[in-house]
């Protein structure tokens, strides 16, 4: 008799999850129907873009350097 009522358990517990999963699977679909209808709002116009120059910046030739430079312990 325990037999019976373990199989008998089992199936209701399965028709359970199985009924839940149903649920779930109707909840996404509607969500995603819900989705697709919907559009967002358009985004607003993007700024003019601007360039910048990321060249290196130049270097004085050797002998040019300022007077009193950290090179010379600046005297």
């Amino acid at each position: 008799m325990s037999g019976a009522v373990a199989r008998g358990g089992a199936g209701l517990r399965a028709g359970g999850w199985a009924a839940a999963a149903a649920l779930v699977a109707a909840g996404h679909l509607a969500a995603g129907a819900w989705a697709l209808r919907h559009a967002p709002p358009p985004l607003p116009a993007l700024p003019e873009a601007f360039e910048i120059e990321l060249a290196p910046p130049e270097v004085d030739p050797p002998g040019h350097a300022a007077p009193g430079g950290a090179m010379d312990g600046g005297a």
